[in-house]
């Protein structure tokens, strides 16, 4: 309720507001400053008949709706509602109501996996699996020769650069030198790749 109170409100300062505005920058009026009165039906009238304005000239005003309804073209008075329609009204408060901006949507970030590991990449495969199984028992600290989880020998640790033993090497350098091997000569350093059905 209190909602089309407002709106009928603004309505009419709105339709005031144009009407006088409309009928001064038409006719050279000067819009009364007059208050709409109470009580009695009033109409906003221009009454072209104004001596102290010059030729021409017409006074925007307010008038007593009934003299308007017995009024005739002689008096000059003519009813400027009419001009001005209710469109015009519901634009202006249009133009004039707040507008709501609506936040863009976050953007969206896609993950793309890791690729999965392969025999070249890592040792975490099954492939290498079977070779650790079978040439240790997956154990990285076995003595025998050859040593270590890989089961390398001495002369080929050697070869790589590496010192001491396999076995004495942590785990990710076992790792390491086992997939340089691989990188060099394939499966062909491990003879248990038969049985892993890597021939």
């Amino acid at each position: 309720m209190r909602t089309r109170i407002a709106l009928a409100t603004a309505m009419t300062v709105a339709s005031t507001s144009i009407l006088l505005t409309s009928a001064a920058s038409r006719d050279g009026a000067r819009p009364s400053s007059v208050p709409q009165p109470a009580g009695t039906p009033w109409a906003l009238t221009a009454d072209r008949g104004d001596p102290g304005g010059g030729p021409g000239s017409s006074v925007v005003s307010w008038s007593p709706a009934s003299q308007l309804a017995g009024a005739g073209s002689g008096r000059g008075f003519r009813s400027l509602s009419a001009e001005v329609s209710m469109s015009a009204v519901v634009q202006r408060l249009a133009t004039t109501a707040p507008t709501t901006t609506v936040p863009p949507p976050p953007p969206t970030t896609t993950t793309v996996p890791p690729p999965p590991p392969t025999d070249a990449t890592s040792t975490a495969t099954a492939d290498w699996t079977c070779i650790r199984d079978h040439e240790s028992g997956d154990r990285y600290n076995s003595p025998a020769a050859p040593s270590g989880a890989y089961g390398i020998l001495h002369s080929t640790w050697a070869s790589m650069g590496m010192s001491g033993w396999p076995y004495q090497a942590s785990s990710s350098t076992q790792d390491a030198i086992a997939l340089d091997l691989y990188h060099r000569y394939g499966w062909r350093p491990w003879s248990t790749r038969f049985v892993c059905g890597l021939g």
